[in-house]
Order: C-alpha cells, then sequence, then structure tokens
C-alpha cells in the first residue's frame, strides 16, 4: 500500500484508493458551488463518503494498541532499565506504522464511547471533543497502564494531505 519516499516519507502506491480520491476535488468544487449559488454557507460542504474508512477515529485508536499486550508487558515483567526503555520504544515505533493509512476516519460524535478487548486487555475510548477532533482513552494490561488523549489534525493543500496526532 505504501513505498518509502527518498526523504523518508510513505508514498500511497494504493491504485484502488488513489482512483477513489481523485473525485474529491471535483466533489468539492461542484459542492462550493451549489452552496454559493443557493445561499448557503461553504461550511456545509463535506467529504464524499467513498474516502472515508470504515472505522471512526475511536476504532482506529484502538488499532494502534494492537502490539501493546505482548510488548508493555514483557517489558513491566523486566528489571533490567534498558530493556524496558527499549521495548517502549519498539512498542510506540510500531504504532507509527499500524496507524498509517490513506483513508479519512469517521469523525465521532462528541460523547461517544468504544470498548473492546485487545490481546484479553480492556481498552476504553471516548470522543472529548469535535472540533478539533480529541479522543481519550485507557488501556488496562495485566502489568500496565496505558492512558491520554489523542489529537487529530489533517491539511489538505494540491495533491497532498499530511495528518497530525498531538498528545499520546
Amino acid at each position: 500500500m505504501f513505498k518509502r519516499g527518498k526523504d523518508g516519507s510513505f508514498i500511497m502506491n494504493s491504485q484502488e484508493v488513489i482512483s477513489k480520491q481523485r473525485g474529491v476535488l471535483g466533489h468539492f468544487l461542484k459542492q462550493m458551488g451549489n452552496a454559493i449559488l443557493s445561499g448557503r454557507s461553504v461550511m456545509t460542504v463535506s467529504f464524499p463518503v467513498s474516502v472515508f474508512e470504515k472505522r471512526t477515529l475511536l476504532e482506529r485508536n484502538a488499532g494502534t494498541m494492537l502490539y501493546a499486550p505482548q510488548i508493555l508487558n514483557k517489558s513491566a515483567a523486566t528489571t533490567d532499565y534498558m530493556e524496558q526503555f527499549r521495548l517502549v520504544i519498539a512498542y510506540f515505533s510500531a504504532t507509527l506504522l499500524v496507524d498509517t493509512y490513506p483513508e479519512k476516519p469517521f469523525n465521532p460524535i462528541l460523547g461517544e464511547t468504544f470498548q473492546c478487548l485487545i490481546g484479553g486487555c480492556p481498552y476504553y475510548a471516548e470522543q472529548i471533543s469535535h472540533h478539533p477532533p480529541i479522543c481519550a482513552y485507557e488501556l488496562l494490561g495485566k502489568n500496565f497502564r496505558l492512558w491520554g488523549t489523542k489529537e487529530f489534525h489533517a491539511k489538505l493543500s494540491g495533491n497532498s494531505m499530511k495528518t497530525k496526532y498531538y498528545g499520546y
């Protein structure tokens, strides 16, 4: 789905996803024109459903925790501080790749919750802000507890999109 760019970036090479996203600019221009001509605000223009993935931002965040039970329980079980450090860095590095998706997740409504088990560990998340989208989460492992907030930002420009997460 991705290949590595010369500058270390990820370049999308899935033709299926690229073809779904090609029509977005035309959709936006048509919707903005309709909004302006009918006297509505351009703020009512929304993304076409075809560019969204099937999960919400809360579910996507849970997907980043897939390796937590295996790696963080192992880290908590050792008394070697350098080994703990290596394992925690390995976990956070793994989340960067697991969290790379070309489609935009659906933005959950304020107060929406998501619960699941990840490797037998309970995971809880709640959407605590809609604009900007922020979710609070907690993963309760056998020997660890991972909690925090994530704030998602996306920026569209020309033929590219940049996304940033704040918090962890």
